[in-house]
């Protein structure tokens, strides 16, 4: 038993083993480096460094330092520096499994001028729910599985209100079921563009009371559906534009009894007039065509005040409050406070009107259930009124403009399915299920896309994207400056310089960042992403954090690895002394000098 108990510990402790251990975790590392450039860091993590065959190699790595130092078992004092160098290599192993596992990274891209921020994107996917009546917000990290599985299976938001999580695709197409019947007023219209010289034949619903599907752009066609509350408006829209009563997106802010009004557009990035309210406010940023991109972040899909959004920043005294509001009246403001207390005022954002470009068609639903068009083309403006199934002319080319169906009270429902292609590059989504007391809801919330429903009384946000992580103090970006080679425009290099700012603490430290030379700041480590060559004010950088006993392990492993190789090279005289027969130590004797030195043992 001792003879193959032996064996097997010089099995595992080989030199032979170790070698073909460290060459295997050599190229997996190869291999990995190249693949998160490629693709992202949450994937190589998901693919790599979280798998159970690297952690396994990891773990044999660990087993064959054991081994080696058992080897050398029974062991003596010139074996202490070996002993320790070796449980330094296994803790050490053990703090990069950790770190792993346990540590968090993400990006944080910021601008020159912009307020300091605290949120850092992590390359994690999540399910954000957000009560705007109640203020709660709840981010829950998710697992989702190839075969349809997602974890966690249930969110508990609140008491009486969770969120389940019912089915997962890794790449869905949405299409909308429009069908009639409903119970309040919902118009909804089909319409068919055709044109034989553009080649064009194409068939849509719009619905005049969402602003996502309420216009569509076709070729040179800006198509869109409105309904005139009356018969003033309806002579409003139907009349020629006049240019001069363009105007754009207003934000109303009321503090107490007092209300202001400020055009967005030329008000951005300034300090607004409040007067002697003691509050003070700034337009941090104005899409005018709002939507959420594949990273969870606001973008305009065009220039045209469509679906306006906006965030302000409120502050009075040591309160700040960020509130990210929507010309949609269906869409409730996002509230926070990002220091101290929320300010008691309430901010609304209303949609300005500007022309309707050349290309532009406008179909107006009046009170009655008839249907009008005002069309603007090269020649000129036309309008007119519609029948269904009868095409007119808009004046493009030879296109014919159709109105197919027009349903006044519409129930209107999407459609989730698999959709083919490259999985990597698709729009995952997940079926949720809301519950309010006695009632469910169930939605698809498709990445990216926020989702709004009404249950039991509340209203219920819904962003499946990415996962944010909550700084515990703020970062600025003061200013981002590109080296470039002397006599050339060729880049040498890029610096961000950032000031960290505790409030809490009252910290506050300013560092300059680049590659290959990282800030920290309690704990979190700042490294240079990117940049970007179009924007020389903007900058990415990566956030890592570890937990703290990660760090313990780190440099446990890293302080008895030198200290071990310290004493096996600094000490080898007094290790190598042995006891002699006597129990008098015998004096140590180099090799070289053991021809011409008797050694006398007493």
């Amino acid at each position: 038993m001792e003879f193959m108990l032996r064996k097997l510990v010089e099995f595992f402790g080989s030199l032979k083993l170790a070698v073909l251990l460290l060459v295997a975790i050599t190229i997996v590392l190869a291999v990995a480096t190249f693949y998160e450039s490629a693709e992202s860091t949450q994937a190589v993590m998901l693919r790599v460094y979280r798998t159970w065959w690297f952690n396994g190699l990891l773990a044999l790595l660990a087993v064959n330092i054991a081994a080696a130092a058992l080897t050398r078992w029974p062991w003596k004092r010139k074996h202490i520096g070996f002993v320790i160098t070796h449980i330094g290599l296994i803790i050490l192993l053990g703090g990069c499994s950790a770190a792993f596992h346990y540590g968090t990274e993400g990006m944080m891209e910021m601008h020159v001028g912009e307020a300091p921020g605290s949120l850092v994107r992590v390359e994690e996917q999540a399910l954000t729910v957000v009560v705007p009546e109640t203020g709660q917000r709840i981010t829950t990290a998710l697992q989702p599985g190839k075969d349809g599985s997602i974890k966690p299976h249930t969110i508990k938001v609140a008491k009486d209100l969770s969120v389940t999580l019912d089915k997962f695709l890794l790449n869905s197409a949405a299409s909308m079921i429009i069908k009639g019947g409903g119970d309040q007023p919902n118009p909804a219209l089909q319409f068919r563009l055709q044109s034989e010289m553009a080649g064009q034949n194409v068939s849509q619903w719009l619905l005049a009371d969402s602003p996502d599907n309420s216009r569509a752009s076709l070729g040179p066609a800006q198509i869109q559906f409105v309904v005139a509350a009356d018969d003033q408006e309806l002579k409003q829209l139907t009349n020629a534009p006049d240019a001069s009563a363009t105007t754009h997106p207003e934000l109303q802010i009321a503090i107490g009894p007092k209300s202001f009004n400020f055009d967005v557009q030329k008000n951005m990035e300034k300090v607004l007039d409040l007067g002697d309210t003691g509050v003070g406010a700034q337009i941090l940023g104005y899409w005018p065509d709002f939507k959420l991109d594949e990273n969870h972040k606001p973008i305009s899909v065009s220039d045209q005040p469509n679906n306006p959004a906006a965030v302000l920043i409120l502050t009075q005294g040591t309160n700040e409050m960020r509130a990210f509001v929507f010309a949609d009246p269906g869409m409730q403001p996002i509230v926070r406070a990002t220091h101290g207390e929320l300010i008691d005022a309430q901010v609304r954002l209303v949609a300005g009107q500007q022309r309707p470009p050349t290309g532009g068609l406008t179909v107006i639903a009046d009170q009655n259930g008839g249907l009008h068009y005002t069309a603007i083309s090269r020649t000129g403006f036309t309008s007119g009124s519609l029948e269904v199934g009868k095409p007119v002319s808009p004046g493009w080319m030879d296109f014919q403009f159709t109105v197919e169906k027009f349903i006044p009270n519409a129930i209107v429902s999407s459609e989730v399915q698999e959709a083919s292609g490259d999985p990597n590059n698709g729009t995952p989504a997940v079926a949720v299920t809301i519950r309010s007391g006695d009632q469910t809801q169930t939605q698809w919330a498709r990445f990216g896309q926020p989702v709004v429903a009404q249950l039991g009384g509340k209203m219920v946000h819904l962003i499946y994207g990415w996962n944010v992580m909550q700084l515990p103090f703020t970062v600025r970006l003061e200013d981002f400056v590109v080296e470039r080679d002397e006599g050339s425009d060729n880049v040498a290099g890029w610096t961000s310089k950032v000031a960290f700012e505790d409030v809490e603490k009252g910290i506050t430290q300013r560092a300059s960042i680049w590659m290959n030379h990282p800030a920290w700041f309690e704990g979190y480590k700042f490294s240079q992403a990117s940049w970007n060559p179009n924007d020389l004010k903007y900058t990415a950088l990566q956030v890592k954090k570890d937990p703290q006993f990660v760090t313990w392990l780190t440099w446990a492993g890293a302080v008895l690895i030198v200290a071990g190789t310290a004493m096996l090279f600094y000490f080898r005289r007094w290790f190598s002394a042995t006891k002699g027969a006597l129990g008098e130590e015998e004096e140590f004797v180099e090799p070289e000098k053991a021809e011409n030195k008797k050694v006398v043992t007493v």
